[in-house]
């Protein structure tokens, strides 16, 4: 069987027209990553609004902060192992439901009530993890493998549009919706699984590596036409299975599996206690409304927008791994300048606020390079547990940037400027040093992917 699959679909340098078809569904993949950012991230302005009012700790703040994290990871392990069994696509179809259900939810909880949202973020992280595992392996698998690292680092761009429409949301809609409105208008993504379920076809590398080899063709051709060549797809069908379960499966590439972990993790780290916390300590110091400190996080987004595009074209030059290697370390010295010295002004603004305009640059900008990987450095049939360790560890990392930061601030305190202050050299620091090792991780366990030879063959061969 092996040989038959090989011989039907080991063309892997073929150049499969970008048509209509591949577009919608690639599309869609992509902006719908636009709109789960929004979802994921709005949290950090509604806890700006509400923390001052409900007289919420910082400990009682981190934990609502931090808690779709922490769903997030169980929901990545899940739909990994989800996805590798039973596919991509119902997997995708059941997070895209789950998760604008329950941060709309957020809009009925009673004021006051920190515990329910901070239930309600996590199961929004549960939907949000569940269906990106799947997502990210989709984006890549369905990808012609001449242009793979290109278009799975472009559908990334519209990441920075969520993080644009967040403060962009609040400081525009803040006023006549009130934060109640703000979280109801979360509903809105969950018109995506619908739209995956009927226009998104399975992933041909998936069935190809199950031996579905008709259902596999009936993708490609549902993907790019009936005219398609289903004699040389570009999938991978004959790549072996992980000896021994998913386990020890993954932990037979230990340089991958210790990337995932590093370069995922602590990136995540410093971007989330920097994208969640940034908002109120900016408003806190600046003392500034939350609707204007929004206005200012604007700059943050776009910084980091124009940076996606920046990264996805250089990622195709440079390749994977110097690519990461520049945003590590020049994340690290722009956030680790503006902790250094939050109070001095540089054109008329606060240095911390440029520094974090700067940084975004790179540290979001950067993602378009990182975000991808975990489901090129890995064979198929091991990809969608592969994606769930850089997922996984991205959501311990979003639990543990937001919880340095509530711990640096004393997590007893009440949300106030005197004890904001105490904490953002220290926490600052901090994230800055989380980048810098995402960036030796890059040097010492990164994968170049872009110019190894087909994703046919496993990596240990």
């Amino acid at each position: 069987m092996a040989c038959n699959v090989e011989q039907a679909v080991s063309t892997p340098d073929i150049d499969v027209p970008l048509n209509a078809r591949f577009m919608l569904a690639f599309g869609l993949l992509s902006i719908a990553l636009a709109f789960e950012l929004f979802d994921f991230f709005i949290a950090g302005f509604l806890v700006s609004a509400v923390a001052p009012a409900w007289q919420l700790t910082f400990g009682q703040s981190g934990v609502v902060l931090l808690a779709a994290g922490l769903g997030a990871m169980f929901g990545a392990l899940a739909g990994g192992l989800a996805s590798d069994r039973i596919g991509r696509k119902p997997v995708l179809v059941i997070g895209a439901a789950v998760y604008p259900l329950a941060a709309a939810g957020i809009s009925l909880i009673a004021d006051g009530d920190w515990v329910a949202f901070a239930l309600l973020r996590l199961i929004v992280g549960l939907g949000y993890g569940f269906a990106g595992v799947a997502q990210f392996a989709l984006i890549v698998e369905l990808a012609p493998r001449t242009r793979r690292t290109l278009l799975a680092s472009a559908s990334t761009i519209p990441i920075g549009v969520g993080f644009i429409l967040a403060p962009a949301g609040m400081s525009l809609l803040y006023g006549p919706l009130g934060w109640r409105g703000l979280a109801a208008i979360c509903l809105v993504p969950i018109v995506f699984s619908l739209l995956f379920f009927m226009f998104v076809p399975e992933s041909p590398e998936w069935l190809a590596a199950k031996g579905r080899m008709e259902e596999a063709r009936r993708a490609m051709r549902q993907l790019f036409g009936p005219s398609v060549d289903t004699a040389s797809l570009p999938v991978a069908g004959s790549k072996a299975k992980g000896a021994g379960g998913p386990a020890r499966g993954l932990l037979s590439y230990p340089r991958e599996f210790t990337f995932c972990i590093l370069a995922y993790g602590l990136t995540a780290a410093g971007t989330a206690g920097i994208l969640l916390w940034g908002p109120l300590i900016v408003g806190q110091i600046l003392g500034l409304p939350p609707a204007q400190t929004a206005g200012y996080f604007v700059l943050v987004s776009v910084s980091g927008l124009v940076g996606r595009f920046a990264f996805t074209a250089l990622s195709q030059r440079w390749g994977r791994r110097p690519t990461g290697q520049l945003v590590g370390f020049a994340a690290a010295v722009t956030v680790a300048l503006g902790a250094a010295l939050p109070h001095a002004d540089v054109w008329g603004m606060p240095l911390l606020l440029l520094s974090l305009i700067i940084g975004a640059f790179f540290f979001d900008g950067g993602l378009a390079n990182l975000q991808p990987h975990a489901a090129e450095i890995f064979p198929v049939d091991l990809a969608g547990r592969g994606v769930a360790v850089s997922q996984a560890a991205s959501s311990l990392g979003k639990i543990l940037g937001p919880a340095v930061l509530a711990l640096l601030a004393g997590t007893a305190n009440v949300v106030m400027p005197a004890a904001t202050q105490a904490a953002i050299t220290p926490g600052f620091l901090t994230m800055a040093g989380f980048y810098a090792v995402a960036g030796l991780a890059f040097t010492f366990f990164g994968t170049e992917t872009h110019v190894r030879v087909p994703r046919a063959r496993s990596l240990k061969g």
